[in-house]
């Protein structure tokens, strides 16, 4: 009995830091867009332990193997934020969905977009105010997860 009552323990502390791991990305992303700073983004990456390297592409990020977790930062010159990436295996993305929608988020599509490689991939497209998440499936393991700024498309007509 004392077997499985452990055991049942280990079970929930596992999956509450699963839990608490997705919900990191989320709350992470969206800060680093509505904050649009890079040097903010530096401080909020290192205060969750994840210092920024810059990358030989000159991007800036954070790279782990166990568990997996890669992020990329996109800036612009004049250090505002283009894009926050994020490549996790499932202790970073389980149950995500559920955390994108506790902090406003909203699906907006279920469907499927073609890679740059060529594969054609499940996508979900959540927004919130013009903040835009990404999450792509990439294997039953891993996903990718994409904060983002919306692309306002101009209704006006040129004149001919």
């Amino acid at each position: 009995m004392k077997r499985v009552i452990l055991m049942l323990m280990v079970v929930i502390v596992c999956s509450l830091s699963a839990w608490c791991q997705s919900s990191m990305i989320v709350t992470l992303g969206t800060e680093v867009m509505e904050d649009n700073s890079f040097d903010s983004a530096k401080v909020s990456f290192k205060q969750r332990g994840m210092p920024l390297d810059k990358f030989p592409s000159g991007k800036y990020g954070y790279m782990s193997e166990r568990p997996l977790l890669m992020a990329v930062i996109d800036a612009s010159p004049n250090n505002t934020i283009k894009e926050v990436n994020f490549l996790c295996g499932a202790a970073f993305w389980w149950e995500i969905n559920l955390h994108l929608e506790e902090d406003g988020y909203t699906l907006d599509d279920d469907g499927y977009v073609k890679l740059g490689n060529g594969d054609t991939v499940p996508q979900k497209s959540y927004s919130k105010g013009n903040i835009l998440c990404l999450i792509q499936t990439i294997d039953n393991d891993v996903k990718q997860v994409i904060f983002k700024r919306k692309v306002i498309k101009s209704t006006i007509k040129k004149r001919k």
